[in-house]
């Protein structure tokens, strides 16, 4: 019944499809990874995008569309028309506000083009690790993925893709487990949970559907969640009834909230093998991101990330006196180290790196009596703890713990806590002694000197002892009056950013912004491991420069560091600038109409009439659309080439939807301006220049005026498009200032 209604809804429509064509559409078609990405020519929406690179279809062609609203008939023919003919079937993921009629266009495109559609009957999202799944919110039905063939009935093939080994009617679809207890579907596995606000509970669905691993041959299953009652034990028992023997055995709990009773200082692992009376396997975190072996990290009580573990996953035997629990996976403490038993490395002759559960053990090669009270201590889910005995061979443990400290990666090097344990110390239930306290805090630069609002301003004096000349109300932020120039020539030595960060840069921005880092570091991984695109070479590099944009985007330190750039002078914001610059460079790029709303002065009529080349040397904030809170009597209209879309790393707090960032050094060539005058509004047109059009020394190529026209015709018909659409609030008051500049104009001082 349920296809024959879904199948009798918009079929009118479609049928007539072929006898309403026109000569023209307004889609194009591009290869984006593996996929071919089918859009409106304003550009494909970043949802759309992230789509599109999430995974590589073996089977399938892998076809994303993202239609506009206003789209006519002809537009669905289009589509059809734009897929590559050849035999094999195609994955059609439909994005925008098509995005819940897939069963209806998946089915008529099998039709129309006689071969297998695969179309999810619900809103697909993107899962950690290059997998796709199947939601329909929180309506009764259960969405699924829909193979469509040719003169044969549509079969349903699960929610997940790719369709994991352990899926089956237990874990699909979203379920009462018992009164107030509900079992929920992730693309990873299970979420078992309380019923709760469900403000509270979309905060933890999308953090686990994003960012949770997941693994073919592993069925996780969540435990519990923030600001929701505890989860009974005996819920988790009546769910594992339903499981098969098979997979029971694939299962991985992840403690994510409270449960009942509480475990104490036990391993939430013993409860459960004793609740359901056989072996049982639980991570020691949340795995975060893909691989055979993902990441794991502690859960913080807000649900963040806090440290990644050494130890992944224990297993808990069941019985009536259980056994300590036996480490299962975990990650090398360093690399090149031997591994002479499970868990321990050789680091020097008189000395080993074990793996425990709350972090490191340095200790000598003879195991001492009281290891399993160190293998037992609890995790502190903020603080790695870096145990190293303090007997007789005290001053050479601490020596090679110090070591070891300083050669881990410098995420968990944060984390760490350095912990002397004696004989005594681990005789009780929590073997750790005092912590030792931890180095002196660092100096921070002049640029970092952080206020309660955590801004940052200019200095009094510059590094060298000048004096820094007054700064004046007005003349930074984009609101520059007369004194206001344009850059003639490139800035002194040193002050020009670029995205060649180097790890001192990133070191640099690390300490002098430590603890807004360390708040924001969960989310930012969560944001990376969702999104393998934006993966670097390092790690470690990739998440500083992440966490550059995203201290950029929030608060007032992206209008000071502007400030600090467009002055053209050298300094240390040049660091904050260059890691910024690499962050940004990796996120997904506009190609296409770009615009913002502000009011020049006289001034700055001249300027932009005799300078038809600008050079902005700050980064510039623009949208994708016009914003109804951007008041101003000039529409500024400029075609990006290389503008970064900031959805990812917007902010939590007061994000800006559809914000565009063009780095520093991007060069803009003016088309037209057009002043305002009574009852109409003044327009300034740029079109952003590719480094091909731009010799050694910074003649642009003259050439191209048949692009010029193009260019300026196309931003005109984007203009005259949103003009008859209703504009929305985009950019909340706190960030309205970046949005109010003109590229290429500095402060004269």
């Amino acid at each position: 019944m349920e296809e024959s209604k879904s199948e009798g809804k918009n079929m009118p429509l479609l049928t007539r499809l072929r006898a309403r064509l026109r000569t023209e559409t307004d889609l194009v078609a591009e290869e984006i990874g593996h996929a071919l990405l089918v859009h409106g020519r304003a550009g494909a929406s970043d949802e759309a995008q992230a789509l599109a690179v999430t995974v590589a279809e073996p089977e399938l062609g892998l076809v994303v569309a993202d239609l506009p609203s206003d789209s006519q008939a002809n537009a669905w023919e289009a589509l059809a028309v734009a897929i590559p003919k050849e035999k094999r079937g195609i994955r059609l993921v439909l994005a925008g506000p098509f995005r819940e009629s897939g069963f209806e266009v998946g089915q008529w495109l099998s039709a129309r083009l006689d071969r297998t559609v695969v179309a999810a009957d619900g809103r697909v999202l993107p899962a950690a690790g290059g997998g796709l799944f199947v939601t329909t919110g929180q309506d009764s039905r259960t969405g699924s993925w829909v193979r469509f063939q040719p003169g044969q009935a549509p079969e349903r093939e699960g929610s997940r893709f790719p369709r994991p080994a352990w899926e089956s009617a237990a874990v699909t679809g979203t379920s009462p487990l018992g009164s107030g207890t509900t079992a929920e579907q992730l693309p990873a596995g299970m979420w078992l949970r309380t019923d709760g606000d469900e403000r509270w509970l979309a905060v933890s669905r999308t953090r686990l559907i994003r960012t949770l691993a997941c693994l073919p041959d592993v069925l996780t299953v969540v435990l519990g969640g923030q600001h929701i009652p505890e989860l009974p034990l005996d819920e988790v028992k009546r769910f594992w009834a339903l499981l098969a023997a098979e997979d029971r055995s694939r299962v991985r709990f992840v403690h994510y909230g409270p449960v009942r009773p509480e475990p104490g200082n036990r391993p939430l692992g013993h409860l459960l093998a004793d609740t359901l009376g056989e072996e049982v396997n639980c991570y020691a975190g949340i795995p975060v991101g893909g691989g055979v072996m993902p990441d794991v990290f502690t859960v913080r009580p807000d649900g963040s990330h806090g440290w990644k573990t050494f130890a992944q996953v224990y297993s808990y035997p069941g019985g009536a006196e259980p056994a300590a629990p036996r480490l299962r996976a975990h990650r090398e403490p360093l690399p090149g180290l031997p591994e002479i038993t499970p868990g321990v490395y050789r680091y020097a002759p008189d000395a080993v790196v074990e793996v425990v559960a709350a972090g490191l053990w340095i200790r000598p090669p003879e195991e001492p009596a009281h290891a399993a009270h160190v293998r037992s201590a609890p995790v502190d889910v903020v603080r790695l703890r870096l145990f190293h005995e303090a007997g007789e061979a005290a001053e050479r443990m601490r020596t090679v713990a110090e070591e070891v400290r300083d050669r881990l990666e410098y995420s968990t090097r944060l984390a760490v806590t350095l912990v002397p344990v004696t004989a005594s110390s681990a005789s009780g239930p929590e073997p750790t002694g005092e912590p030792e306290p931890e180095p002196g805090s660092v100096a921070l630069p002049w640029l970092a000197r952080l206020l309660a609002t955590g801004a940052f301003l200019l200095p009094e004096r510059e590094p060298d002892g000048e004096p820094v000349p007054e700064r004046r109300e007005g003349s930074l932020h984009g609101r520059i009056g007369g004194e206001g120039t344009l850059h003639g020539t490139e800035p002194e030595a040193g002050a020009r950013v670029t995205a060649d960060v180097t790890e001192d840069d990133r070191a640099w921005l690390r300490e002098t912004w430590r603890e807004r880092f360390e708040a924001e570091a969960g989310q930012v991984r969560e944001v990376l491991a969702a999104n393998p695109r934006l993966s670097g070479r390092s790690p470690e590099g990739t998440l500083t420069e992440a966490l550059a944009v995203r201290l950029y985007l929030a608060e007032t330190a992206g209008d000071d560091l502007d400030a600090a750039l467009r002055s053209g002078r050298a300094g240390e914001h040049v660091r904050f600038g260059r890691c910024a610059a690499a962050g940004l460079a990796r996120l997904p790029v506009l190609r296409g109409p770009a615009v913002t709303a502000l009011t020049p002065t006289e001034r700055q009529w001249e300027l932009y009439g005799e300078n038809p080349v600008l050079t902005e040397w700050g980064f510039l904030n623009l949208l994708t659309a016009p914003c109804d809170t951007l008041h101003g009597d000039t529409e500024l209209l400029v075609w990006s080439m290389s503008g970064r879309r900031t959805a990812l790393l917007e902010p939590v707090e007061d994000p800006v939807p559809g914000r565009v960032v063009f780095p520093p050094g991007t060069r803009f060539k003016v088309l037209d301006r057009t002043e305002p005058v009574s009852g109409s509004r003044g327009r300034i047109v740029l079109r952003e220049l590719s480094p091909s059009e731009i010799d050694g020394e910074g003649r642009v190529d003259p050439n191209r005026v048949s692009l010029d026209k193009f260019t300026k015709a196309s931003l005109e018909k984007a203009a005259d498009r949103w003009a008859r659409s209703q504009a929305r609030e985009r950019v909340p008051s706190t960030r309205a200032a970046r949005f109010r500049h003109l590229p290429g104009l500095v402060d004269a001082r």
